[in-house]
This record gives C-alpha cells, structure tokens and sequence, in this order.
C-alpha cells in the first residue's frame, strides 16, 4: 500500500483550489450572504459576528496561500511551486 503523506496531499488539493477557481477570482468573496453575517442569536457569543473581520480575513486567506489579496489570482511563483504551469495565463501579472 502506498503511504500518503500531508504535504504532496495538501499541494494537490491546493492545486485542484487553483485551477477551480482561477477563472472565478474577480468573485467578490465578502458577498456571503446576510444570514451568515447576521449576530449569533443566543448563547455564549450571543452578538458576535465577522462581518468586520471578513475582508481582513479573505486577504489574509489570498496573500497566505500565495494569491493577489484583491483579485485572488495566483502569482507566477504560486503555480510553478504547484507545478501548474500551464495555468501562468491565469496568474496575476503584477
């Protein structure tokens, strides 16, 4: 049996997010809807919300796995890393 370890696994699923998604990346991802951004109800974080968190966080999301934090397009460097090159007309220019 052929072992599998977390890195080749964790590159091809970065991969697979890549090519899904690179021709979708001027999708505006803070547009989640209003019931996912609506205060929790009731309980311990009764009140609480991201919605001021989110863009941060969708920035912090592209720039970590090597994509342009305002169209989400990867860079040059981020596909040949994944050795995706094929995709470079997908890549962000600058």
């Amino acid at each position: 049996m052929r072992k599998i370890t977390p890195n080749p696994l964790l590159n091809n699923a970065r991969s697979l997010n890549i090519t899904q998604s690179a021709w979708i990346a001027d999708v505006d991802w803070q547009d989640v809807g209003p019931r996912f951004l609506e205060p929790i109800p009731d309980g311990k974080y009764k009140g609480f919300t991201i919605a001021k968190w989110l863009p941060d966080l969708v920035y912090e999301y592209y720039r970590l796995s090597g994509r342009h934090e305002k169209t989400g397009r990867p860079f040059k460097d981020t596909l040949e890393k994944l050795a995706l090159e094929e995709f470079m007309e997908w890549s962000q220019l600058d």
